[in-house]
């Protein structure tokens, strides 16, 4: 598999934000598995502050989502929250 990296920069409720990561693994259709950091995580950008992050959409309706390399319980929730709204967004866009 070639090798895909993404950078992505804007701003979140009236922060700016730097993210970044890269695709670990893929199965078309099936599951998506990458490397996530943002400066909004508070940590600096080395690798063991990488979330793992993996979408499996093989599950039936919609989808699951596992987090790993989190610092807290805490970050979870926050995740959780943020990733469900950043699906909302990307859904209503794609289905204008």
């Amino acid at each position: 598999m070639k090798e895909i990296q993404f950078f992505i920069k804007g701003d979140w409720q009236g922060k700016k934000f730097e993210s970044k990561g890269k695709v670990l693994q893929e199965e078309d259709q099936k599951m998506l598995r990458h490397s996530y950091w943002s400066n909004m995580s508070g940590l600096p950008d080395w690798p063991g502050n990488y979330h793992i992050i993996t979408y499996d959409l093989s599950a039936g309706n919609g989808y699951t989502k596992k987090e790993e390399n989190l610092a807290e319980e805490s970050m979870k929730e926050r995740s959780d929250k943020l990733w469900d709204t950043v699906f909302d967004i990307l859904k209503n866009q794609v289905e204008k």
